[in-house]
């Protein structure tokens, strides 16, 4: 029986529980199992992954657990079904930190001796026509460090490119989406967390009248520009007002927008028409969204 799927008594029971305004119920996730066969016309790959880390420095730490579920959506982007799973251990040549092995459960003797298997992993990369990841910014360069092959695929955070407070959730950690879905996971290892975000995509979203993954896929086909100011520091209160958050590695106002809404912002800045202000503007699709070098 699947998490969802609950008996009559089972719901009267819920319902009774509900009921004292005491008690809120919540279900475990769904994990569905592979469904083989073939690709049909109108499916398309996509592929959820998580990385376990010895620490959150991007240059420096390496992976330790990667995670991955493969599955197809179609052509209206909505989920069909899981065709593929991966999942591995890798002993890294840095220790774990502290607060690696504390959130994980993952020790060094788990690692011990351990690789992961870089031809399986690849093979399910290929399939993929878009990689999705809650945190992109963090696991895409990861993922690089461990496979060149994630370096070609195109890349979506569903962290940041569904728009969670407006369909009425407090924040986009993982476990504020499961809980406030209704729902519980086992967490944090890797594959047990890409089970978990495919739960909460999937779910339709009354606010939205859309999944997630359905507002998460319109994100990733569209090309977005990243502005980036040089400007004088008594014009902060300006690029604050406009969303620009500031860069100290180069010294940058930087914002991302709709490329077509990039013209105004940069004739707004004109504006000023000071010599010391500097713009850029770099387009961006999802192939290259969320690499360390941007």
């Amino acid at each position: 029986m699947s998490a969802r799927e609950i008996t009559a008594e089972q719901q009267q029971m819920i319902d009774r529980l509900e009921a004292t305004g005491a008690f809120r119920v919540l279900r475990a996730i769904d994990t569905p199992g592979i469904a083989p066969g073939a690709l049909k016309p109108n499916e398309r790959v996509a592929l959820i992954v998580d990385t376990e880390t010895t620490g959150l420095d991007l240059r420096d730490d390496e992976v330790v657990e990667v995670g991955i579920l493969a599955f197809t959506y179609d052509e209206v982007d909505r989920f069909h079904r899981v065709i593929g799973m991966f999942e591995g251990l890798q002993e890294p040549d840095n220790p774990l930190s502290a607060d690696a092995m504390n959130i994980t459960g993952i020790t060094p003797d788990m690692l011990k001796g351990k690789a992961i298997d870089r031809v399986a992993l690849e093979q399910i990369i290929n399939k993929a026509n878009l990689i999705i990841a809650h945190n992109a910014a963090f696991d895409r360069p990861m993922c690089e460090k461990l496979c060149q092959a994630f370096a070609d695929k195109a890349w979506a955070c569903s962290a940041t490119e569904v728009p969670w407070r407006r369909l009425g959730f407090e924040g986009a950690k993982l476990g504020y989406l499961l809980y406030q879905s209704g729902l519980f996971h086992r967490g944090h290892r890797a594959l047990e967390d890409c089970y978990a975000l495919l739960n909460v995509l999937t779910l339709p979203q009354k606010v939205a009248d859309k999944s997630g993954l359905q507002l998460l896929l319109s994100s990733a086909r569209q090309t977005t520009a990243i502005v980036e100011v040089a400007a004088p520091y008594e014009l902060r209160a300006f690029f604050k007002s406009k969303g620009f958050r500031w860069r100290s590695e180069p010294r940058r106002w930087v914002k991302e927008v709709v490329e077509t809404d990039a013209g105004a912002i940069v004739s707004e800045i004109n504006d000023f028409r000071s010599s010391e202000i500097h713009v850029q503007v770099k387009s961006r699709t999802a192939f290259d969204r969320y690499k360390l070098s941007n």
